[in-house]
């Protein structure tokens, strides 16, 4: 296990067993660990929620309450941590119920020795990761190789709860290619969908790698653009967009084919404290350009702000 620092929540209220596991994992698990405790649900809920734990070693009986309530308000299905359920017996019932619930695995506290650590560690983490791929795989929009409407949504809220704990901005774009239609009509649906991919790798190369990009329905993109020191900021990254998409025509078999784009933007926490208002603000705004526009495909984008917001 040598390597990259693996992060390990430890959750029992037999504080003792905390510090028998805590060594063991030591004894066994050479390398960069980084192990925390909680005694209890809440307190391994809000350790879970501030932080991102590889494994999470967790007690059937908790003193407020069951490991398996850990794993319900924890959604582990969702979560980047590969849970251990632990108990005192072999009981059928709690294996069954932990695994229902996302546990990778399940142990009986007295038979955990060095050996079984290390097997149950590395057999729930294997797991674990085999899970996420093929998440991740099953929410990538096949055309565009983005994320689609579900990745954005899980990721796009997970980094505003990050950005609403360390109190920084973030901003939505939200974008809609103006002319596909017509592309679609004259040119035949293989070349619309071209054309779509196409647009997506240009905006792609306008974002920076914090930022989190989808195609979120059959013609629209969303960015979220996490920890921004001002609206100026997306401001410039939305500018930057229209140019990357509009300035050059697409070459589509022998075709140059020019599209527009409209945009519409949000800031939080300014204009809206969470991501469904968010969408909601800067979906109408992008709505209002292509009103204005009635249509027409422009060389060159539109953006909505109803109005810059002020500097804290």
């Amino acid at each position: 296990m040598a390597g990259p620092r693996v992060r390990i929540l430890l959750v029992d209220d037999d504080v003792a067993h905390l510090r028998r596991l805590e060594a063991l994992i030591g004894r066994c698990l050479p390398g960069d660990i980084h192990v925390e405790m909680a005694t209890g649900v809440q307190w391994a809920l809000e350790k879970l929620s501030a932080k991102t734990f590889d494994v999470c070693f967790l007690d059937y009986r908790l003193g407020d309450g069951t490991g398996l309530d850990v794993l319900r308000a924890a959604d582990p299905v969702r979560a980047r941590t590969a849970f251990v359920f632990l108990a005192a017996e072999a009981r059928k019932d709690w294996a069954y119920q932990a695994l229902a619930h996302g546990a990778m695995d399940y142990q009986v506290k007295g038979r955990l020795d060095a050996f079984e650590l290390q097997k149950c560690l590395g057999f729930a983490l294997f797991r674990k990761s085999k899970e996420l791929e093929l998440r991740m795989e099953a929410m990538r929009d096949a055309l565009t190789g983005l994320g689609n409407r579900s990745l954005f949504d899980e990721m796009a809220r997970s980094a505003l709860e990050q950005a609403r704990r360390a109190r920084e901005r973030a901003a939505l774009l939200f974008m809609d290619v103006d002319g596909l239609k017509p592309v679609n009509d004259t040119y035949g649906h293989q070349a619309g969908d071209r054309l779509l991919k196409m647009v997506g790798a240009r905006i792609l190369t306008r974002v920076r790698k914090c930022d989190i990009l989808a195609r979120v329905g059959g013609d629209e993109f969303a960015a979220l653009l996490p920890r921004i020191d001002e609206p100026k900021t997306a401001v410039r990254v939305a500018r930057d967009i229209e140019a990357a998409v509009t300035q050059a025509p697409y070459r589509i078999g022998d075709h140059d084919i020019r599209v527009g784009v409209s945009l519409g933007a949000a800031i939080f926490p300014d204009e809206a404290a969470d991501l469904d208002t968010l969408v909601r603000v800067a979906d109408a705004r992008m709505y209002r350009v292509k009103a204005r526009r009635g249509g027409r495909t422009r060389l060159g984008g539109e953006m909505a702000w109803l109005r810059t917001p002020a500097a804290h």
